[in-house]
């Protein structure tokens, strides 16, 4: 009975990351953590754009949060949606300001303006908040390498062909 439940967690097992290939084709993820129920990774495109996003799941609510940094942009590509119940809240994909999109209060001045719009209760926004000042550092630090990670690429791609 016990060898059944194994094979049936196996199998399972192996579903789920062939689930989870199979809606990346064009990407992997570089690093994964969880800090505080919220989830910070980063994610390489095949086309050498970088990936920076930050995930809460709470009671009734969801929030992301994330940074796409790509060679010849000019800055980064800032999006984030929040939703409660049929409440959506959110921006389009922007272009940003490096500095402006990297900044903590942009992240806090965004997740003012969704909570104006699709309220949480007093405890789970102090969750919510609390659980994202937990990860903000590993969040910001992994923003930070993929910012370098690109510059040194469009240094690269500018250097190409240039004499020594």
């Amino acid at each position: 009975m016990t060898a059944r439940f194994a094979m049936i967690g196996a199998a399972t097992l192996i579903f789920a990351a062939t689930d989870v290939s199979a809606r990346h084709p064009d990407s992997r993820v570089l690093s994964h953590r969880t800090i505080a129920s919220t989830h910070v990774e980063v994610i390489a495109e095949s086309d050498g754009g970088r990936l920076v996003r930050l995930r809460r799941k709470g009671a009734g609510y969801a929030f992301e949060y994330y940074l796409e940094y790509w060679r010849g942009n000019g800055g980064v590509v800032v999006g984030a949606t929040f939703r409660r119940g049929k409440c959506r809240s959110g921006d389009a994909s922007a272009i940003r300001p490096t500095e402006d999109a990297m900044a903590r209060t942009t992240l806090d001045f965004r997740i003012g303006e969704y909570l104006r719009e699709c309220p949480l209760a007093r405890a789970r926004e102090a969750e919510l908040r609390r659980s994202l000042d937990s990860a903000w550092p590993a969040f910001s630090a992994l923003a930070e390498q993929a910012r370098a990670e690109t510059e040194a690429e469009n240094q690269a791609i500018a250097d190409h062909g240039k004499e020594e």
